[in-house]
């Protein structure tokens, strides 16, 4: 004889928060199975009660950490705006950051320039300073050679006015 195949008035479950989850079977018509099968009304009762229990455990375990669709979409949509607004927080921190490079880049041209113009500036003395030290050399030595010319000329001239009296005393 072939047992009746048995259905216990199961139905598809939403997840819920563990607070609000129950079991959902018919207790009351696994009972009546039971004492069907020969098992007394207490037997019956104690056996549907551990059955309760045990899914009741296995329930919990099973779905600790498990979301519903509703959930798991608002948490991509929360994931999604973070992500969004950290992308617009690096965008801003972008902008500033080539703001930043920029004036650092135009501050560092115009103190450049400035280098620049100190340089052309101290080139432009000390140019102006050898061409004084040259022009005075040179003056002192046109000076020195004058000097030399003028000695050279009274020597000369006195060598002149000795030789006739050495010719004439010899």
């Amino acid at each position: 004889m072939r047992a009746p195949l048995a259905t216990f008035d199961l139905r598809k479950v939403e997840l819920t928060p563990l607070e609000q989850r129950k079991l959902t079977f018919d207790s009351h018509a696994v009972v009546t199975e039971l004492e069907n099968s020969g098992f007394e009304k207490r037997q019956a009762e104690l056996i549907v009660s551990a059955l309760v229990t045990l899914t009741t455990a296995n329930m919990d375990i099973v779905y600790k950490d498990m979301v519903t669709k509703s959930h798991q979409e608002i948490a991509v949509q929360q994931i999604m705006a973070h992500l969004d607004s950290i992308r617009k927080d690096m965008v801003i921190l972008e902008k500033s950051e080539f703001a930043n490079l920029r004036s650092e880049n135009t501050k560092m041209k115009r103190e450049l320039e400035q280098l620049q113009s100190r340089m052309k500036e101290e080139s432009q003395k000390v140019r102006a300073e050898s061409k004084l030290d040259i022009n005075l050399e040179r003056s002192r030595v046109s000076d020195m050679f004058t000097d030399q010319e003028k000695k050279l000329m009274e020597a000369t001239s006195e060598f002149y006015h000795k030789v006739p009296r050495l010719c004439t005393t010899s």
